[in-house]
């Protein structure tokens, strides 16, 4: 935790996005890894709590769909959007977390959403509720528990929270990665680690481009294919 504090502290930004990983972000990572001191470390260092991957999945979404219940009462507690829908059309279908929750049974979770404020009533792009989705896979307490539920108000995110940019190169996601001790994150951060290698020798020895030394990183991409990438950096 000191080494992400330290970064963090150095002015790097929280909210950096891995281009070759759905544009997610450190705090999607350490929700996704349930790993609750860097998701606090990364709040305090003023992350957005609500960015989202090239899906449009927010961390707490992330959190919900593994089953992480700290990690939403802790993003929940920082004032994370829950009406936001997932606009990735051809899989998630508008979902917003409750739908989530709804659908991979996760009781606890819901019933934290709505104590919280999600509405119980939204429909995702297929008109099809929270309490839909959970009687479609035949949980049907978790159906009924929604459907009963009293809405009340819409909990909304704060529009003050701007996420800070700093123009270095950001380590955080190296660093989140590593602590997480997810191996297909890992890999993907040592393929980052050779970029930023690459970037950081462009910037100091531009007049040299040609000269190269290759490195070979192997790694495991989403579907679990193995891949090996050459990637060549300046001397």
């Amino acid at each position: 935790m000191d080494s992400v504090n330290k970064i963090l502290a150095s002015g790097t930004d929280p909210n950096w996005r891995n281009p070759d990983y759905h544009n997610v972000t450190a705090l999607h990572i350490a929700s996704r890894e349930n790993n609750l001191a860097v998701v606090n470390a990364l709040i305090v260092g003023l992350a957005d709590i609500d960015s989202r991957d090239k899906y449009g999945q927010t961390p707490i979404m992330y959190a919900t769909n593994h089953g992480h219940l700290n990690i939403v009462q802790t993003l929940i507690a920082a004032n994370a959007n829950l009406t936001i829908s997932v606009n990735n059309k051809s899989s998630w279908e508008g979902y917003t977390v409750l739908h989530i929750a709804a659908r991979d049974n996760k009781t606890e979770i819901a019933k934290l959403l709505l104590d919280a404020g999600s509405d119980n009533r939204k429909q995702d792009i297929n008109g099809k509720t929270p309490e839909y989705l959970a009687r479609k896979y035949k949980l049907t307490d978790l159906a009924n528990m929604i459907d009963n539920y009293t809405y009340t108000t819409v909990h909304t995110a704060p529009t003050t929270n701007e996420p800070t940019t700093k123009p270095d190169i950001n380590l955080i996601l190296i660093i989140t990665g590593v602590i997480c001790g997810s191996a297909v994150f890992i890999s993907v951060i040592s393929y980052l680690v050779v970029r930023c290698v690459k970037a950081r020798h462009a910037r100091d020895k531009p007049e040299q481009p040609h000269v190269e030394v290759k490195e070979h990183i192997t790694f495991v991409n989403e579907e679990n294919i193995e891949m090996e990438h050459i990637y060549n950096i300046a001397d």
